[in-house]
């Protein structure tokens, strides 16, 4: 079950950043949003708990750059 749920959960952050494009012109938003997508793909990959942790908490950090950088829509 927890694997379909982050199958589910990477598809989605996929789906995402084609529909973010057209809402904001800001080049360094779109590469924040860009880098959430390729860690989240990559944190299945993690061989252990250790490098697991170390992903995610990379992945928190990129949502949270991601989140602040202000907004989305275009002026």
């Amino acid at each position: 079950m927890e694997q379909a749920a982050a199958l589910e959960a990477r598809t989605d952050v996929g789906e995402a950043l084609p529909q973010l494009q057209p809402m904001t012109g800001d080049p360094r938003v779109l590469e924040l949003a860009a880098r959430v997508v390729d860690i989240t793909f990559n944190l299945h990959e993690a061989p252990d708990r250790a490098d697991r942790d170390r992903r995610g908490s990379l992945a928190r950090a990129a949502h949270n750059d991601f989140a602040a950088a202000g907004p989305l829509v275009r002026a």
